[in-house]
């Protein structure tokens, strides 16, 4: 995903704690003019009337480049229709999923809270974060479209609360590792730890870079009160052949037990590509192939 972007700092850069954000909405046009204004599955796009989705704050003290022992942390909020992506069981809805204080089409949600220790070679953070999984994102400078991915919406997780370790070995080289409570979850029905790891290489020149991240552990399965392993991966690969065009490939697996309506195992799984050129340095387009198999239909549709 591209990088945040300041929109406006409030203090100058020896501040220690940096302040930013960003507003992002949209409208989209449906032709069918349906009485709920309901376009279908949400893809941020699934409202035919104007929608405010992000109105988006950040408080933020980074670790720095020095050596040695630092301390940082992060503060995130958002108010807007992309509230329900960022919520926790726990904090925002209650153990078993059901709104809080969110009852409205916008609402208001904490998607990040952590504090954080080391250094740019070994970090540990410990809070609220958003997941390593996957390519898209929910904050609104990390994707490049304005609709999304269905390997966004329904196949993996968006936010943990636990631990997570980063280091980079070389510059080319990171590994990550932590332990959090499940998928967007602060406090559950039944509080489990799930392991969560990554690696990501990239050549010094940036013509290639390849990444693979996993989550295991116990989830919430079709039968009212037991859990069982749910594990997801997503790989990753990014080539550069040329300074102005980009193309990713993305493709993922997920597997739960006893997850379709039957009580058996359920599978999800599928492979996004996007392709990106640089018109002009501040201009670029973009394109994104899809391909999503909800195979015991319990993501979509279920």
């Amino acid at each position: 995903p591209q990088p945040e972007t300041d929109v406006k700092r409030l203090f100058p850069e020896s501040f220690p704690i940096s302040l930013r954000g960003w507003v992002s909405g949209g409208y989209t046009f449906n032709r069918s003019t349906p009485g709920s204004h309901f376009n279908g599955p949400y893809n941020e796009v699934d409202r035919d009337r104007p929608v405010l989705n992000q109105l988006y704050f950040i408080a933020e003290k980074k670790l720095g480049d020095k050596e040695g022992i630092n301390l940082g942390g992060r503060v995130d909020v958002l108010f807007g229709n992309d509230f329900f992506l960022a919520q926790s069981n726990g904090l925002e809805r209650t153990q078993a999923a059901f709104p809080k204080w969110n009852h409205q089409r916008h609402g208001l949600a904490l998607p990040q809270m952590y504090a954080e220790i080391g250094n740019n070679k070994f970090s540990i953070k410990a809070g609220h974060f958003y997941t390593i999984i996957g390519y898209e994102g929910v904050p609104a400078p990390s994707n490049f479209f304005y609709s999304k991915s269905y390997s966004y919406q329904f196949a993996g997780p968006f936010t943990h609360w636990g631990g997570l370790a980063t280091a980079s070995i070389t510059p080319q080289l990171t590994f990550q590792a932590g332990v959090v409570n499940g998928w967007d979850a602060l406090d559950r029905q039944q509080d489990k730890p799930s392991l969560i790891s990554g690696v990501k290489y990239a050549t010094p020149n940036k013509f290639f870079t390849g990444s693979l991240a996993v989550i295991t552990g116990e989830e919430r399965t079709t039968i009212p009160g037991v859990f069982g392993n749910r594990t997801r991966y997503s790989a990753l690969i990014t080539l550069r052949p040329m300074e102005k065009l980009e193309y990713t490939f993305h493709q993922h697996f997920s597997s739960q037990v006893n997850g379709d309506p039957n009580g058996g195992a359920a599978t999800w799984y599928g492979v996004d590509q996007y392709l990106f050129y640089a018109l002009h340095k501040t201009v670029k387009a973009g394109l994104r192939f899809e391909w999503f198999r909800d195979h015991d239909g319990t993501r979509v549709s279920g």
